[in-house]
């Protein structure tokens, strides 16, 4: 009870000198002191909207396209034959492979475009990474046969 009387003796102070500094005050600017939760709810409403009119979208009719056959690119496979003919393993720099006499790096490619790797372990081997992603392995004197796809008339 006690601070009800706080809160009333409170506001009648605030009136009391509202009224002495701005003159009277009338009925009709007390109820706009106070509003009914439906009246605040339109206040806030309307304070919070965006200022800007929502766009209004016009309804579009659903376009039904005829299915067309999907076009796959024509491929071409190609066969290679690479003859390993040496490997020099490096501590300090890149691994050096003989293909077909010619020296090539570790992780350099063949002129159609195969990437060398050498394989270490319990038997060094030499591994060829086609363009499309096939792995063709081989040794030392081996003659590695690759065989691999590529689009054509594109």
């Amino acid at each position: 009870m006690s601070n009800k009387f706080a809160l009333m003796s409170h506001v009648a102070g605030t009136l009391l000198v509202a009224s002495l500094v701005f003159g009277p005050v009338k009925a009709a600017d007390m109820m706009t002191l106070f509003t009914t939760p439906q009246e605040r709810q339109l206040i806030n409403s309307n304070r919070y909207r965006d200022d800007e009119p929502a766009e209004v979208l016009p309804v579009q009719e659903e376009v039904v396209v005829p299915a067309q056959a999907i076009e796959t690119p024509y491929t071409e496979e190609v066969i290679k034959q690479y003859r390993v003919s040496g490997i020099t393993l490096s501590a300090e720099g890149t691994n050096m492979v003989w293909v077909d006499d010619v020296a090539i790096e570790e992780g350099d490619k063949t002129q159609d475009g195969s990437e060398v790797q050498v394989l270490t372990g319990q038997q060094i081997r030499i591994r060829f990474i086609t363009p499309d992603g096939g792995r063709f392995d081989g040794e030392i004197g081996d003659t590695v046969e690759v065989v691999y796809t590529v689009p054509i008339g594109s």
